[in-house]
């Protein structure tokens, strides 16, 4: 894609480009006679830094993005959305949850990656209902009173739980 983008940009256009957790993604331009040309990855989740998608066909690589189309909206419903006032977002924005990884003891090698492409799987095969936060519910920080279903908390935790 980075090698087509320096050929359009030598041809003298200039594109409108998309990047993705630093990859370029798209490509997009558009000429005087109103024709408008999208070049895109063929990886299916561009964010997505755990391999590519290579196919041989548009029929395939159609095919694919249709099932993954599917997928995603079976799966991510807008019913199931929170709105997060600023404050919360700010709070997730600073207290993001990453895949743990680090040394394990006895481990072979320097490093070791936890769960990373599928990123606690087995959690999420548990969920049997979904909360939906919205402006009105805000974080509280935890004092070791019982806690609430479905409610926001700050807690310092001493010492590492992958799932807290």
């Amino acid at each position: 894609m980075i090698e087509l983008l320096y050929q359009i940009k030598d041809a003298g256009y200039d594109p409108s480009i998309k990047y993705e957790a630093g990859k370029l993604t798209q490509i997009g331009l558009t000429f005087q006679n109103k024709i408008h040309i999208l070049i895109r990855t063929q990886q299916l989740a561009p964010s997505n830094n755990d391999g590519e998608c290579n196919v041989s066909s548009a029929d395939i690589y159609n095919n694919m993005s249709s099932a993954m189309n599917k997928l995603n909206n079976a799966l991510f419903k807008a019913e199931h959305k929170s709105h997060y006032s600023k404050r919360d977002v700010d709070i997730l924005d600073e207290y993001r949850t990453v895949v743990p990884v680090g040394m394990l003891k006895d481990a072979v090698g320097d490093l070791v990656e936890i769960d990373i492409s599928k990123a606690f799987t087995s959690a999420f095969t548990e969920i049997t209902e979904i909360p939906v936060f919205n402006e009105f519910d805000s974080f509280s920080l935890y004092n070791n009173e019982p806690i609430s279903l479905n409610s926001l908390y700050i807690i310092k935790a001493k010492t590492g739980n992958l799932f807290l």
